[in-house]
């Protein structure tokens, strides 16, 4: 019984380090067109828009920033 408890916690170890793996990548993939939206909203807040306003620049400069690394990282998986 003591192996089975054993056997179960490093299983949940294994999946709980996994997930936090592939969590950390996508955060490390997404977190240049989080900080351009992030960025553009607040620069806009503070030159005076309204909120609704600024939080669809920081949108449109986040889908901006994706498809420019998109069409980077098609590119370079091309060259490899």
């Amino acid at each position: 019984m003591e192996a089975l408890i054993i056997a179960c916690f490093a299983l949940a170890v294994i999946v709980l380090l996994e997930a936090g793996y592939w969590i950390a990548l996508s955060l490390m993939r997404w977190m240049p067109v989080l900080t351009t939206g992030m960025l553009a909203c607040w620069l806009a807040i503070r030159h005076g828009l309204e909120t609704l306003e600024a939080m669809g620049l920081g949108l449109l400069a986040c889908l901006l920033v994706r498809h420019l690394m998109r069409r980077r990282a098609s590119r370079d998986d091309y060259l490899m």
